[in-house]
């Protein structure tokens, strides 16, 4: 199935498999550049950015002013660029901004902070990582092909078989009152 346009759903959405696929930047007109998505079994934000330390090595890194709302549970990354430096975190985030500290003057430190989720509609709506299959799909996978099993076992495959053979039959009715009008 192909959509064009937007896609909204307000229930879940779930695919085995997760890609993003774009023109590709050194080759737009003949080539695709394909990325697959991040996974977790958490509902987890990414943040990213570029920072240069201050006169005392430091800096201070603002965040949008959404994310307390938004995250918990934060994690950082800091590396150094150009050189190294002891830098840390010298203050965990507080009103949407955390603090780097421990390097020197002119000092690019690229940093990502990973969040939960922590809004209502996650509190609301946890993932449940490792559901139980209902009745209906016991024994039946979404990619049987990848786990040795054949086309037939796939979950749907006998509703998609059905609506082939309705689709069939319309045809013939059509293709046979053509034949009768002739």
């Amino acid at each position: 199935m192909f959509i064009r346009g937007d896609l909204r759903t307000n229930g879940y959405f779930f695919c085995p498999n997760k890609f993003f696929r774009i023109d590709h930047t050194l080759d737009p007109t003949n080539k695709y550049l394909v990325h697959a998505t991040v996974e977790s079994p958490d509902r987890t934000n990414l943040y990213n950015g570029t920072a240069v330390l201050g006169e005392k090595g430091e800096a201070t890194v603002r965040l949008p002013q959404w994310f307390d709302v938004l995250n918990c549970d934060c994690h950082y990354q800091l590396t150094c660029v150009g050189g190294h430096a002891p830098v840390y975190v010298a203050q965990e985030i507080r009103d949407n901004e955390f603090r780097i500290a421990g390097g020197h003057r002119g000092l690019k430190v690229c940093w990502q902070v990973t969040g939960r989720r922590h809004d209502p509609a996650a509190r609301a709506h946890p993932v449940v990582t490792e559901p139980e299959k209902p009745p209906s799909e016991k024994g039946l996978y979404q990619d049987p092909l990848a786990h040795g099993q054949s086309a037939d076992k796939r979950i749907g495959f006998e509703r998609q078989r059905a609506q082939a053979e309705k689709a069939q039959e319309f045809l013939n009715r059509i293709r046979a009152s053509e034949r009768g009008a002739a």
